[in-house]
């Protein structure tokens, strides 16, 4: 996925480490689920987008585009993925899409 990051420092003196998912218009694969997706590059645009003097602004925000329809696969996956204490592979159980988890099953 492409990113972007950067590290500052705040008006107190920390050193602040930032970063951001760039997000694009949703593919088919996810445009019944969201408008929006991440970025995904290509693996022979991975350098021009790591080595910033390779390629322009222009051309960085060129290479921001929805993957090819059928790049993603969609499949249920159970509510342990709300919580971002959850870090482990039990993320990757699959859920019940019939279950009424208050209208996170459903997305919208």
């Amino acid at each position: 996925m492409a990113g972007v990051w950067e590290s500052w420092i705040s008006p107190d003196g920390e050193e602040i480490e930032t970063v951001a998912i760039v997000t694009v218009s949703a593919n088919a694969d996810v445009g019944p689920v969201h408008d929006r997706m991440p970025a995904i590059l290509d693996p022979r645009d991975y350098l021009d987008w790591l080595e910033a003097e390779r390629v322009s602004a222009a051309e960085a925000v060129g290479l921001c585009v929805p993957a090819p329809d059928g790049t993603l696969i969609a499949r249920p996956v159970g509510e342990r993925v709300n919580a971002v204490k959850n870090d482990d592979a039990a993320n990757l159980q699959p859920g019940d899409p019939t279950k009424d988890d208050g209208g996170q099953g459903r997305l919208f």
